[in-house]
């Protein structure tokens, strides 16, 4: 049995990184004779674990022609954490521990067509640096990856020392596809994307606002939230320590009532189970993706979602407990705009 690293399900424009890939015992391929690297190779957090048997596991390279491509572009680029042009410079690695018996190739970086953040922070430039491309042996089709020939390389990392070398889900030839680069950026926004559509149809209310209070949990709610599990729920290690936030409503583009001020019902622990929750702070400016209680149990929404008294006003309590439940006001008005557009189109 050896070792190798799994993708993390979220990688690629999903994931925050490389370094959340679980490891876990597979088979060793019989067809795979890679050695361990040499001592003194520098791994990072990519390869955490056993380098060997992630080499070992080596999958089926996609070289693929024009029909295919439009079909299965989305995919290949939410299943790549780095996209890039490369021209072959030679057959051969340039990455020690891989022999010539696994196929790979040497590939010299000529555009970086998107990359997930924290590929880039480590790697920086890649622009004219050479990679191993591990290539599938067994593996047969057309154009034949040869020196001097260009393509699209849709990649997940598997060592990174003086060099790197990757795994590559699929390559296209830029000569095959009309525009390919324009169609990846096109695929990458779209990608991007989806959280924030997604977060959309679910939210009871959106609205665009600025915070002018940030306060504790009224008394009344503190004693309700105690008397639920004896109080460790106000008191435990990854207790959200709950605090309120009051927005003066600027705009309303989802739910039909119209409310001049909302409360939102927030984590003020970093903890890492609220680590990605929206925080609020005042004089913040924004859109919020507002929820009125499917996002607590049933129990805790009843109290933390009472509406409240504000000057002699009910002010009705939500939550935006998603990361896409806040997007900051930026000064040319992209993301509000963002938001509308996508409002306007509905479900797709």
């Amino acid at each position: 049995m050896a070792r190798f690293i799994k993708p993390d399900s979220r990688q690629g424009f999903a994931s925050s990184g490389w370094e959340s890939r679980e490891s876990i015992e597979v088979p060793i391929m019989k067809k795979t004779s890679l050695p361990a690297p040499r001592k003194g190779t520098r791994l990072t957090q990519i390869s955490r674990g056993s380098v060997v048997g992630v080499l070992l596991v080596l999958q089926c390279l996609a070289v693929v022609s024009g029909a295919g491509v439009l079909k299965d572009l989305q995919q290949w680029v939410q299943g790549s954490a780095l996209i890039f042009t490369g021209k072959v410079v030679k057959l051969g690695s340039n990455v020690s521990g891989i022999k010539p018996s696994d196929n790979p190739i040497t590939v010299e970086v000529e555009h970086v067509e998107s990359g997930n953040d924290e590929a880039l922070k480590e790697f920086g430039s890649l622009i004219g640096k050479q990679v191993t491309v591990i290539v599938n042996p067994s593996f047969k089709a057309a154009p034949k990856l040869q020196p001097g020939v260009s393509a699209v390389f849709f990649v997940n990392p598997l060592l990174y020392g003086k060099n790197m070398a990757v795994r590559a889900e699929a390559v296209v030839d830029t000569q095959t596809v009309k525009d390919l680069a324009k169609l990846v950026g096109v695929a990458v926004e779209e990608i991007r994307k989806k959280p924030l559509k997604d977060a959309l149809k679910i939210a009871d209310k959106v609205v665009t606002g600025v915070v002018v209070e940030v306060r504790p949990l009224p008394d009344e709610k503190l004693r309700e939230l105690q008397k639920l599990a004896n109080g460790r729920y106000l008191y435990s290690e990854h207790s959200p320590r709950w605090r309120e936030a009051v927005i003066n409503v600027q705009a309303v583009w989802k739910g039909t009532a119209v409310e001049k001020k909302v409360i939102v019902v927030f984590p003020s622990t970093d903890d890492r189970m609220w680590a990605e929750a929206p925080k609020c702070t005042v004089g913040q400016t924004g859109t919020w993706l507002l929820h009125v209680g499917a996002q607590l149990a049933e129990d805790r929404a009843k109290i933390l979602l009472t509406p409240e008294k504000i000057k002699g006003e009910s002010i009705t309590a939500y939550t935006s407990l998603h990361p896409q439940d806040f997007q900051p006001k930026d000064p040319a008005g992209n993301n509000e705009k963002l938001i509308q557009e996508m409002l306007k189109k509905g479900p797709p």
